[in-house]
Formats: structure tokens, sequence, C-alpha cells
């Protein structure tokens, strides 16, 4: 079942990734770069626990035994890379909230910025025999509120401005919606997994729908975004 969630989970990623590149022209920006970037860094990270799978199984292809070639140090353990990853993860969707809110909510968003850096540093400090053990959670905490409060504006101006009657046409609204439901979501897992004693069938229930709703929303995006591109053009041709 680990192995089914893993292949499952890698999947909805590399389509989404190939959508995203496959898309890029008409979906170009500062804001959908930083998703580009985050969704590059994501496969990327996946490829480093794809290759643990292998090794851990001690897969033999073409001759080749994976345990002997992929470095101990991620057949060991992959907590140090996907630690370092669920860091970056919420500076990537701090940045974007920045790009697509207005100028006057900027400054907010750059001090959830600065306190999510001070927090991660504090969590890490007092944490730091555990980066190589465990997944850590309290920078998830403090990530996870900061991103709901900057998506939080991001709504609040959408809301309050003539896009709302286009909001479902809005590339930005579908990355929002998917990155607020999978943080939402999830991070009970991460919070209440050691109390109350999670299965990982029950990990595995909540993580695969959840991982497959935000990039789903994000793919949404990307292609509603191209439509509505080459619907203006087309427009414009016929003045």
């Amino acid at each position: 079942m680990e192995k089914n969630k893993f292949f499952f989970i890698f999947f909805i990623e590399i389509l989404t990734l190939i959508v995203a590149i496959s898309t890029y022209e008409k979906n170009r920006s500062r804001a959908f770069n930083i998703i580009l970037y985050y969704l590059l860094v994501t496969v990327v990270t996946e490829f480093f626990g794809f290759l643990r799978i292998l090794a851990f199984n001690e897969t033999i292809f073409l001759g080749v035994n994976f345990k002997q070639v992929i470095p101990q140090v991620i057949v060991n353990s992959t907590h140090w890379i996907y630690n370092i990853y669920s860091i970056s993860t919420f500076y990537f969707f701090l940045f974007f909230f920045i790009q697509i809110v207005e100028s006057r909510y900027k400054k907010t968003i750059y001090f959830l910025l600065i306190l999510y850096t001070v927090l991660v540093v504090i969590d890490h400090i007092g944490n730091y025999s555990l980066f190589n053990r465990t997944m850590l959670v309290n920078h998830k905490i403090a990530g996870v509120i900061c991103v709901f409060i900057a998506a939080s504006i991001y709504f609040y101006s959408l809301i309050t401005s003539n896009r709302i009657f286009t909001f479902y046409l809005n590339l930005y609204f579908w990355i929002t919606v998917g990155i607020l439901f999978f943080n939402l979501v999830t991070i009970p897992i991460f919070i209440f997994a050691e109390y109350f004693n999670f299965s990982k069938s029950i990990y595995s229930f909540i993580l695969v729908p959840s991982c497959y709703v935000m990039y789903g929303s994000f793919i949404i995006g990307f292609l509603i975004n191209v439509w509505q591109s080459r619907k203006n053009k087309k427009h414009s041709s016929r003045r």
C-alpha cells in the first residue's frame, strides 16, 4: 500500500508538471513561474524518494542493483530531503501570494514570510537532532497558518473587486484553492498522527485524494487560462 500511495502521488505530480510546461507560453507570469519551480522541486524530491524505494527493495534492473549504486545517505533515510522540501514549499507559496495580491497587502505577506522564517529557525534549532530521523511538524503548522492568512487576503481582495464575477476563469484562484485545500486537510495528519496512532492506510486515505485535489486544481487553472487566452486572442483578431 505504501508503494502504491507513492506512485499514485508521483504520477499526478509529473502530470501536473507536464501540463505546466506545455502551457507555459500562455500562462507565463512571475506567479506562474513560482508554481512551476515548486512543481519541479516537488518532482525532483519525489524522485529521490523513488530511488530509495528501489534501493530498499534491492531492485535489480539490467543487472544493476540499485542498493549498490544509490548513495548511502539516501538509502539510509530521506527524511532530511523531505524536511528541506517541506520548509521550501511554504516559501514558494508565500512568494506566490506576494505576486498576486494587491500592492497594499504585500507588506503583510512579507511580514508572514519573515515570521515563518523566524519560526523555522527556532524549530530546527530545537529539533536539529531529529532532522534526519523523522518528519518535523512545527514548521508545517507555522507554514499552514501563514499560507492560510495569505490566501484569505487574496480571497478578500478577489471578492471585493470586479474579478469576483469571473473568478472561475482566474488561474490564481484555482492554484490558491488547491494550495489551501491540501494544507488544511493534511496538516491534522502530521499534528495528530502520533497521538491517535494513525495507520498507514488512514494516512494514505487522506493524503492521496488531497494531492489529487490540489494538483487537479492546478491543472484546471492552467487549462482554463489557456482557453481564456485563446478566446481573447480570437476576439481581438476580429476587431
